[in-house]
């Protein structure tokens, strides 16, 4: 994407930083804090990209705030968040998560803000099943030792591989959602996506 884009990721962390330059060398990283880092990109950024942030801010919707007025008329910022207070496990605590969210609570973020939400849906649907079972059963039994609990390990690489195939599969019927007519939204999964435009 870098190639057909200017792009600029902003971390508070700087050994992200330093991963993600390593990555993607032809995009721009700072180490930095929002919103207080992008006031110098406001009117030209036609995305911002929030990608599993929003949980770990103590006052989220003033965050989201910040940025919907840093975003241009017609301009768009992307949010995912992890979904389903139901799953909330070791795994969290280990991500230092403040919260997992539900439709309601998500889309309560935005509200009032001049903002349009393009589409709201849940994703990471396929593997719902179990990753409910891992979350929900796995602590009940003690089942992790992982930092904190968590259930966060990388797998043998087939089965990774399996995995990435079942969860890139969700990618059409998500971005479906912007079609016309558009596809049906996923009614439950791990994490939950919301693209927003600035109406004003």
């Amino acid at each position: 994407f870098s190639q057909n884009f200017r792009c600029l990721g902003v971390d508070c962390s700087a050994q992200a930083i330093a991963m993600a330059r390593a990555k993607y060398p032809k995009c721009r990283f700072m180490c930095g804090k929002m919103p207080e880092s992008l006031w110098d990109t406001a009117g030209w950024t036609a995305l911002y990209i929030l990608m599993d942030v929003l949980e770990h801010i103590d006052e989220d919707r003033k965050f989201l705030a910040d940025v919907v007025s840093l975003s241009r008329p017609g301009g768009h910022v992307l949010v995912t968040v992890p979904a389903k207070p139901i799953l909330w496990s070791g795994h969290d605590v280990a991500a230092v998560h403040q919260r997992r969210y539900e439709p309601d609570t998500l889309t309560d973020l935005w509200r009032g803000l001049p903002v349009e939400a393009r589409a709201v849906t849940y994703f990471n649907a396929r593997l719902y099943g179990a990753i409910w079972a891992a979350r929900v059963i796995g602590k009940r039994v003690g089942l992790f030792r992982g930092q904190a609990g968590s259930d966060f390990s990388m797998p043998p690489a087939i089965l990774n591989s399996l995995l990435t195939w079942i969860f890139a599969g969700e990618s059409r019927r998500v971005s479906g959602l912007l079609a016309n007519p558009p596809t049906k939204p996923y009614g439950t999964g791990v994490s939950l996506l919301a693209l927003l435009r600035r109406t004003g």
